[in-house]
């Protein structure tokens, strides 16, 4: 899959995103610093478990079904830096973020998009365990193929992936992708064809198909909706602003006096002027 643009136009422009839009100059610095962090956990996690042959304890990463007998809490944390697939899907899921991660990026503003990349891979993470959980909980599941989602492991980066690609096609409608490098159609069908291939992996019990529909699902409702994601950076940066004035409030100030000048203290005060 390709993106083509007819004309010029940088980055995102709201409204219906004609042809002439662009994916604007390029993958934001945060994009290259997820690309770059999920490339050294993949290649920690090909060293870890074909070199030093602990594949045991990178599964225990992934998220797994409480109906498997192998969950743990911290999984719900690390599921997102396992990638248990194959070098080239892994490459392909890099080029899907870097093309079309940086639209949403622009449209959301890097401290919101930061906080949609944690719910969409832990709030879908949470999402989905609980539905495959109970899937594989219920009577007469032994057997048929609602026993393989409460059985399965998921992990990797795909659920913010996917719902980038969705929101694409929500944000510039109309602008042409190249679909398998030949075929141009406009961006929304892909955001059609994303959807309806999480659905038939659903009937056909594919259990990651409901992490993605759940990352999906948030998407929609902040592109759509309006539903408005907090900024967890400026957040942090408004916490420790108010440590810093707290700490501020704890100094006192000591009048030094002017040059030449002995600084004014009250009679009987024996300290001496301090330098700071």
């Amino acid at each position: 899959m390709s993106w083509q643009a007819k004309g010029g136009g940088s980055g995102w422009s709201g409204g219906g995103g004609g042809p002439g839009l662009s994916f604007g100059p390029g993958i934001t610095p945060f994009g290259k610093q997820v690309c770059i962090a999920l490339a050294v956990c993949f290649g920690l996690e090909l060293f870890l478990r074909y070199w030093l042959g602990l594949g045991k304890v990178v599964d225990s990463l992934m998220l797994w079904p409480l109906t498997s007998g192998r969950f743990a809490p911290w999984q719900f944390v690390t599921h997102p830096f396992v990638y248990a697939g194959d070098p080239l899907s892994f490459v392909l899921m890099l080029l899907a973020l870097y093309f079309f991660a940086s639209t949403l990026e622009r449209y959301l503003g890097t401290g919101r998009f930061q906080t949609f990349l944690l719910a969409s891979t832990v709030g879908a993470g949470l999402v989905g365990w609980l539905v495959c959980s109970a899937l594989g909980y219920m009577p007469g599941a032994a057997g048929t193929p609602a026993k393989a989602f409460g059985l399965q492991p998921f992990s990797g980066f795909g659920v913010p992936v996917i719902a980038c690609v969705a929101a694409f096609g929500w944000l510039q409608p109309r602008a042409q992708i190249l679909l398998m490098f030949i075929l141009p159609i406009p961006a929304i069908y892909i955001t059609y064809l994303t959807i309806g291939g999480q659905v038939v992996g659903l009937l056909t019990a594919q259990p990651w198909s409901v992490y993605y529909l759940a990352g999906i699902g948030l998407i929609y409702a902040v592109v759509q909706r309006g539903v408005r994601l907090p900024d967890l950076r400026r957040q942090w940066l408004v916490v420790k602003q108010r440590q810093v004035q707290k700490k501020l409030t704890k100094l006192q100030v000591i009048d030094g006096g002017k040059a030449g000048k002995p600084p004014d203290r009250p009679n009987g005060d024996p300290r001496k002027p301090t330098v700071h």
